[in-house]
């Protein structure tokens, strides 16, 4: 443990990078939501990033779902390239040991032993891998499962447990920030006839549970960039993509026709935008951990509109009313980067490699993607290195069959219940008190588990 932290404090001795980086990633966000937010000043860290930085509308191609774009994002490399396309892999939720090429974390460890990497929730990152630096993966709160986080020191130093259980009784009222709904997770079912017990279970599984994922990961991140300062850090939060399947209709019902699967709730209709409010207060924290020092750059996997003819949901998540686009969100701001620029035509596929050209590591030849130039300062631009003179995939290993574990029959129940996988045929239960641990008022994942309706509204990615 001792020769880890001391790693990390040294990482500064050696040669820098041409820029220190902190990462955001943010499942789902959308321009239609930001800048209308931007523009009744409800976004202030996002507003003070775009006033010294850059902005562009980058476009996902092929399949809309979060595992295959994310890691896109992380290695430059196409789906079929890199092998992560879709959330199951022969019935087994995917993990990173079926990924076939490297990650910005590998390539970066590997080549500049001097920097430190982090990465604090980034899809398919379980289980953990060992790095220069840490790793927390998106299996964290799954307890009792091995390889979470890396390395095993972090126990108990960082706070690796739940924000808070969102089902304890003592804690459903942490959601009055973004709705006027009485929130009673016990009264939730998607009965078509019942809107109130419809919409408690929305708030349930698209909103309750959700924030405090991204809360406990928040408070992760901002520990880890706080103490430890890495030279890369990414970081990523699912509650925009949660919140924009349940709540289209309800934040935005002049975009539905008649033909809507449910009626707009005015009790919910603030519930997205001030998730991205929330949302901006995670980047406003996450920066003031990095410090004035840092690059930021927050991207999406891609956005978000209504459901409809043209972007349809399945119908047996007819109560779902947010379905994705193609067109997300990138930011970039602090030194280095050029104020008032656009990026022309992003791709994900640039991602990595524009990362790897900042941090001093040239771009890989098996890389389809281009380095973002236009969005530096002519100067830094001038100096990176972009010869694609190397590979960095050739000596990667990776196992061609996913790892099972106790925890997959939990994971695939809470796929099918938020809609990323079909559901099972069944019979609905009848509704049951969720069962929560005693005595318990918050930390503890485990008291998440609920004896309620399998299929209660969720989402699609």
């Amino acid at each position: 443990m001792i020769l880890f932290f001391v790693g990390l404090a040294a990482a500064g001795c050696g040669e820098r990078p041409t820029m220190k980086l902190l990462v955001i990633g943010v499942d789902g966000a959308t321009w239609d939501v930001i800048d209308p937010l931007l523009a009744e000043g409800r976004l202030p860290a996002i507003q003070a990033l775009l006033d010294r930085g850059a902005r562009g509308t980058i476009e996902a191609r092929g399949v809309l779902k979060s595992p295959v774009i994310w890691t896109t994002i992380a290695t430059g490399r196409e789906p079929e390239d890199h092998g992560i396309v879709d959330f199951l892999h022969d019935g087994v939720p995917v993990g990173s040991n079926l990924r076939r090429v490297p990650a910005v974390w590998n390539i970066v460890s590997e080549e500049r032993p001097d920097l430190t990497v982090g990465a604090t929730g980034w899809y398919v990152t379980w289980p953990v891998e060992s790095i220069n630096g840490f790793m927390i993966s998106d299996r964290l709160l799954l307890e009792g499962l091995d390889r979470r986080y890396y390395p095993a020191e972090f126990d108990g130093l960082v706070p690796l447990e739940s924000a808070w259980n969102p089902l304890a009784p003592a804690e459903t009222g942490r959601v009055d920030r973004f709705t006027t709904l009485r929130f009673d997770p016990r009264s939730g079912r998607k009965d078509a006839g019942d809107p109130e017990a419809l919409a408690n279970s929305l708030v349930n599984y698209r909103l309750a549970r959700p924030y405090a994922q991204d809360e406990t990961y928040t408070r992760v991140a901002e520990a880890l960039q706080q103490r430890w300062q890495p030279d890369l850090h990414l970081t990523y939060f699912i509650g925009v993509d949660f919140t924009s399947h349940g709540f289209w209709i309800d934040a935005f019902p002049e975009q539905f026709g008649d033909g809507a699967g449910r009626q707009s709730d005015p009790h919910l209709a603030e519930i997205i935008p001030r998730y991205y409010e929330y949302v901006d207060e995670i980047i406003g924290r996450l920066i003031a951990a990095a410090g004035p020092e840092t690059t930021v750059i927050v991207l999406s996997d891609h956005g978000f509109g209504a459901a409809n003819e043209d972007h349809p949901m399945p119908a047996e998540y007819w109560y779902l009313t947010g379905s994705h686009r193609a067109e997300g969100i990138v930011i970039a701001a602090g030194p280095g980067i050029r104020r008032g620029a656009t990026l022309e035509n992003p791709s994900h596929l640039d991602f990595a490699p524009t990362v790897l050209a900042l941090l001093g590591v040239p771009p890989g030849q098996e890389m389809a993607g281009r380095v973002w130039t236009e969005m530096l300062e002519p100067a830094v631009a001038a100096r990176l290195p972009l010869d694609r003179a190397r590979r960095y995939d050739q000596a990667w290993t990776w196992q061609p069959a996913p790892i099972a574990t106790v925890k997959d029959p939990e994971i695939l129940d809470r796929l099918r219940a938020l809609g990323y996988i079909p559901p099972e045929p069944r019979t609905p239960p009848p509704l049951q008190t969720p069962v929560y641990a005693d005595g318990f008022e918050g930390g503890n994942s485990s008291a998440w588990n609920s004896t309620a309706e399998p299929s209660s509204p969720g989402g699609r990615d």
